[in-house]
C-alpha cells in the first residue's frame, strides 16, 4: 500500500491558440491556468506468480479539480 501528498503551484500559465480556418470566425479567451493544486494519491502493488499489479487513484483539488484512476498488470518472466 502507499500513499502520497503534493503541491502543484503555476505561476504564470498562459495559453496561446493560433486560429484555423474554421475557428478564425470565432473569439478565442486564452485559459489562465496560475494558481496552486493540492493532489493526494493512494494505491496498492501487488505481485503473485508472474503477475504484477498496480492500483491507483488521485484527487485533486484547488485550481484543478478532479479524480483520476490508474490501473496496471504485467507479466513477469
Amino acid at each position: 500500500v502507499y500513499a502520497g501528498l503534493a503541491y502543484d503551484q503555476e505561476f504564470a500559465g498562459k495559453a496561446k491558440a493560433t486560429p484555423n480556418t474554421v475557428a478564425a470566425r470565432y473569439s478565442i479567451d486564452a485559459p489562465d491556468a496560475s494558481g496552486g493544486t493540492g493532489v493526494g494519491e493512494i494505491g496498492f502493488t501487488g505481485e503473485k506468480g508472474g503477475f504484477k499489479v498496480d492500483l491507483g487513484v488521485q484527487g485533486y483539488s484547488g485550481q484543478v479539480n478532479g479524480v483520476t484512476g490508474s490501473m496496471r498488470l504485467r507479466f513477469l518472466f
